[in-house]
């Protein structure tokens, strides 16, 4: 009687467990970033350039790397609590939802909030611009006002309106055999310019260009910046 019992009651767990487990076969698993917004400032992996992949596993361990950057991975972990998904990374807590095909963190430290949105699908990432490098002619050729395209450093390339959007600017202004270089709107430089091999050369920057619209500068930074003139209205 007491086996029958047991049994009883060990059917009844099983069954009770059934909701939970249901509910964590929902977000287990392997998901990839898509966007994230922080204080409501919306932003697209895809601009970016980089995406992140997130494993969460049954056993309460999970890992985030970036989906085309160093193979470097952050150690977290998630539980449940007061009917609740919590993934806690380096001691800050995201409350984990899932709606639809969408897996969604959010987290509020000191008082930004940060909300991330998955989907089981990898995005398409942009890539630099390629195209066969032409001659540059003559510096007066460059004349006119030059606009970030996009910028390529460590592998990931992040497309200019992205990086607009966080405020950051950069732009070139040819004229009169020089080059003024504005960053945020700033005038940080302006150097004169000479040809070199179809090249123009200042004192901290190379510049080739590809296809006839684009202007490659490459630096001892060792990061590409991409621009695209600025055509007249």
């Amino acid at each position: 009687m007491k086996k029958l019992a047991s049994v009883i009651l060990a059917a009844i767990l099983a069954l009770s467990l059934l909701p939970a487990l249901a509910e964590q076969a929902d977000f287990l698993g392997v998901w990839y970033l898509q966007s994230y917004s922080i204080n409501g400032q919306h932003m697209e992996a895809a601009d970016l350039g980089m995406s992140m992949v997130l494993e969460l596993a049954a056993d309460g361990a999970g890992a985030a790397r970036p989906l085309n950057g160093p193979d470097e991975s952050l150690e977290m972990n998630w539980r449940e609590e007061n009917g609740q998904v919590l993934v806690n990374q380096q001691g800050v807590d995201m409350v984990l939802t899932v709606e639809g095909e969408e897996l969604r963190l959010e987290a509020e430290q000191e008082g930004a909030v940060m909300i991330l949105i998955f989907t089981r699908t990898a995005p398409e990432l942009l890539t630099a611009p390629e195209g066969e490098e032409v001659a540059i002619e003559s510096v007066e050729q460059l004349n006119g006002t030059w606009t970030l395209l996009g910028l390529q450093s460590g592998g990931t390339y992040v497309y200019g309106e992205a990086l607009e959007q966080m405020g950051l600017t950069y732009g070139l202004v040819f004229a009169d055999g020089s080059c003024t270089v504005y960053v945020m709107d700033q005038e940080v430089s302006t150097l004169p310019v000479e040809l070199r091999d179809g090249k123009a050369v200042t004192e901290t920057m190379t510049l080739t260009m590809i296809e006839g619209e684009i202007l490659v500068q490459t630096d001892e930074y060792e990061s590409v910046i991409y621009y695209t003139r600025v055509r007249p209205e």
